[in-house]
């Protein structure tokens, strides 16, 4: 396999990079468009990020 691919997917700003092989999912594979493509990821634990949001909550008990 060449090193082209290897050296250009990070570069890239998009969801997938397929190499020699073709529309392949697996669930714990991210699959989704970025930016303004309309589609988020799915699929994936990164999936549930888009209905998640990290909060902070302190309690003091007495």
């Amino acid at each position: 396999m060449s090193v082209a691919p290897i050296v250009l997917a990070p570069g890239c700003q998009y969801g997938c990079t397929w190499v020699n092989t073709h529309f392949m999912l697996v669930s714990e594979m991210p699959h989704g468009g970025q930016k303004l493509s309309g589609y988020g990821k799915d699929m994936s634990m990164y999936g549930l990020e888009d209905y998640t949001v990290v909060r902070h909550v302190m309690v003091k008990h007495s």
